[in-house]
Formats: structure tokens, C-alpha cells, sequence
């Protein structure tokens, strides 16, 4: 499954790529062969950002950017997005799973974050958002409740997130730390470990989607256009905003002080201004059209 974003591509310079603070890996791992691909085929995928205050915050892409960064690129190719907190956080989550970068335990805790800490909905809302079963989501996040000695031998690969989700069946945390050691040295196969554990039960769980009339359909599909046209709109101008700041501040680093410094700063004071009157009438429309499109 894919989030539908609106975005447009931009050569960004790399010294106003930002990190992310809610980054869903620990650490990026071996950039050796991901560097060697770069240096023989290019970018062959461009990172996902989004415009902040200072910059740019990648939303997807880290290692893909921190290799770029180690080559010394100036620029990099990027997709540009006006994204919230939310999207953001979906975007990345959705590419981390589509290209299998996150151990077990890692996925596990972007699932807690989500459903749990940032209070943005629950297993089956996350579950339609990342194209997996609700069950799935459901036995990811309880990984988080093992013990930590088996924690840590999922971290570190020697036993699969699978095979902890059959453990959970056992009440007893020794035991549970006892079979995963003993999995480990022996080398059992997931199919040996459930009869260990003598629990083969998976949950399912079925989303119930409202009926919706046609008209109302295509009221929502309206909507759903124009909001795609608006953020558009308002990526276009945040980087016209940002590309501004970029040549003030080399006027500034040259000691530049002349008449088009202050006709710069103007213009990007009018772009900030529709910018704000872009944010405001989409928040008037937004209110006027909800009680027609979800009663």
C-alpha cells in the first residue's frame, strides 16, 4: 500500500537537510554497498521532505541522504511534500516497511508510537494505512512486552519476530526466555517452535466501513481534489519562501546591504502573508463542507 502524496521535485542543497526526531530506526547501519550503488547507478530514488522553519526534514530516505552526505553531494534529489506531523510519520513508516528496513523490534515500537503515544488512531486505522492485517499490527506491538533478554536476541536477528509472537502464548517470562535460547542454539524452525509453545491461534479482526450514497461520494472526491491542488499550492510557495532565506543569507555572509535586500525581504514577508490567508480559507472551507460530507 502507498500514501497518496502531493509533491513536487527539487534539487535541495544538502546543508538545509534536517533530521527527523521521530526517525524509526535506532541506527542506519552499513552504508558501504548502499554508497557504492550511488556512486555507480546515481540516486536511483529520491528522498521524501518536507519544508520547516530552518529547512528541510527528511521524512523518508535517511540512509539514502546520510550516504549522499558522505560523498560530499551539494544537492540532492528530493520530493518535496507539505506534510503534518501525522502524514509524516505515515510516509516513512509505510516506505520503511514497503523496502524492509526495520528489524522486528523497531517496526514494533513505530506501531506503539503511533496507536499509542501520539494518539492517532488505533490497530485497525494503522493497519489499513500500512496495507497489513490488523492482526498483524496487533502481534507486532506486543513484542514490546517480552522480556528483554529476548528482546534483545530479536534486535539483534538471532530470533525472528515470528517466532517471538509465539512466545508471547507462554505466561511464564523464564520459560519464555528459556525457548527463545533454547530456539536460538537449536536452531528451530518456526513450525517446531509453535508445537514448543502448543498455541497455533490467529485473531482476526474485519474493518467496518460505512455505507456512503453516490453523491456523497463524489462530494468527498471533490474535496479530496482540492485539498491535493491547496497542498500543492502550499509547497510551492514554502519553497519560494525557503529559496528567499537562502539568498538573504548570502547577502548577509557577504555584508551585502543595498536597496534589494529590503525588496527581498519584502517579497518573502507578502509569501509568508498568502501563505497564512491560504491556511486560513482552507480551514473555512474545510469547517463549511464537514457536516455535508460526514453525517
Amino acid at each position: 500500500m502507498t500514501v497518496r502524496i502531493e509533491a513536487v521535485l527539487e534539487e535541495v542543497p544538502t546543508k538545509l537537510l534536517r533530521s527527523n526526531s521521530q526517525s524509526l530506526r535506532e541506527n542506519l547501519g552499513d552504508l558501504s554497498e548502499l554508497k557504492n550503488s550511488v556512486v555507480e547507478h546515481g540516486l536511483l530514488q529520491p528522498i521524501l521532505v518536507r519544508p520547516i522553519e530552518d529547512g528541510y526534514e527528511i521524512v523518508a530516505g535517511h540512509r539514502r541522504a546520510e550516504a549522499c552526505r558522505e560523498l560530499y553531494w551539494r544537492k540532492i534529489p528530493c520530493y518535496i511534500a507539505s506534510l503534518s506531523d501525522k502524514e509524516a510519520f505515515e510516509a516513512s513508516l509505510v516506505e520503511n516497511i514497503q523496502r524492509q528496513t526495520l528489524n522486528a523490534l523497531e517496526e514494533s515500537i513505530a506501531f506503539k508510537k503511533y496507536v499509542d503515544n501520539f494518539g492517532w488512531g488505533g490497530v485497525s486505522d494503522l493497519a489499513r494505512r500500512i496495507g497489513k492485517s490488523p492482526s498483524y499490527v496487533s502481534h507486532s506491538i506486543k513484542l514490546l512486552d517480552l522480556p528483554a533478554a529476548v528482546k534483545d536476541l530479536i534486535n539483534s536477528q538471532k530470533l525472528t519476530g515470528s517466532m517471538g509472537s509465539e512466545l508471547l502464548w507462554l505466561k511464564d517470562d523464564n520459560m519464555q526466555e528459556e525457548l527463545a535460547r533454547i530456539a536460538v542454539e537449536s536452531k528451530l524452525t518456526l513450525a517446531e517452535m509453535r508445537k514448543e509453545v502448543k498455541r497455533q491461534n490467529e485473531v482476526e479482526e474485519k474493518d467496518e466501513w460505512p455505507s456512503t450514497s453516490s453523491s456523497k461520494k463524489k462530494m468527498v472526491r471533490t474535496r479530496r481534489q482540492e485539498d491535493q491542488f491547496r497542498r500543492k499550492s502550499k509547497v510551492v510557495l514554502r519553497i519560494a519562501m525557503l529559496r528567499l532565506d537562502d539568498v538573504l543569507r548570502q547577502m548577509d555572509d557577504s555584508g551585502y546591504d543595498g536597496g534589494l535586500k529590503e525588496c527581498i525581504t519584502n517579497k518573502r514577508k507578502a509569501l509568508h502573508e498568502m501563505i497564512d490567508t491560504f491556511v486560513k480559507e482552507e480551514v473555512k472551507i474545510k469547517k463549511h463542507e464537514k457536516h455535508k460530507l460526514w453525517i
